[in-house]
């Protein structure tokens, strides 16, 4: 597979067709839509953890 990250960060493969990304955005919308709460959970647990760690690497350069 070969893959890039976009400005963004996310990892993207160059062998996917713009077609494919766009039916992987619905299927993904259509499980967020039915568990909102997941994705508010981990969206939070995620910030934790960059808070965390960036605060740790922060540290480390000073």
């Amino acid at each position: 597979m070969r893959e890039r990250r976009d400005r963004a960060g996310v990892v993207v493969d160059r062998n996917l067709s713009t077609r494919q990304v766009g039916e992987m955005f619905e299927k993904f919308q259509e499980v967020d839509e039915k568990f909102p709460e997941a994705q508010r959970r981990y969206a939070a647990f995620v910030g934790e953890l960059e808070e965390k760690f960036l605060a740790r690497g922060a540290e480390v350069v000073r």
